[in-house]
């Protein structure tokens, strides 16, 4: 099979992954947006599902586990805001070419949970060193060929 026709089928299809990414990206902000809106309607309805003796111990816990992530969410959004801000500083003051892309990916790394970090955050970091190290290797290289020869 050749490369158009595997592409064709769907199967593996770059295309198909990133289109299927966007709209779980798409989903995820409409429904958030839409339980920020309407979210004490939506917790009145699902806890009408619940039998109603059980419905205040169910409704003060989703209290509480609402606060929980809002702390939570809190917390993480100071984490990285903390992150990419001293990663921000540090590339700066070190010159590094396009320190601001970089240190804004590193404060929205963090967002990842550590144990997927782990796994990911090798490959991650390296795409990132050689996005932005592979352009300056070629300029300098430009620049020596042109003022060299």
């Amino acid at each position: 099979m050749n490369w158009a026709a595997w592409i064709a089928s769907g199967r593996g299809s770059p295309v198909r992954t990133f289109g299927a990414s966007v709209i779980d990206i798409l989903t995820i902000l409409l429904l958030g947006v839409y339980l920020l809106v309407d979210g004490a309607r939506v917790l009145h309805g699902g806890l009408s599902l619940v039998p109603s003796r059980h419905r205040v111990v169910m409704h003060d816990a989703c209290v509480k586990g609402a606060h929980r992530m809002q702390h939570w969410v809190g917390g993480q959004g100071l984490l990285m805001l903390t992150h990419g801000g001293s990663a921000l500083l540090t590339f700066r003051l070190l010159g590094l070419p396009y320190f601001f892309v970089v240190a804004v990916f590193a404060g929205v790394i963090n967002v990842i949970p550590f144990p997927v970090r782990l796994l990911i955050g090798y490959e991650l970091a390296g795409i990132v060193g050689m996005l932005v190290s592979v352009p300056t290797a070629v300029l300098i290289a430009e620049l020596k060929s042109h003022l060299f020869t």
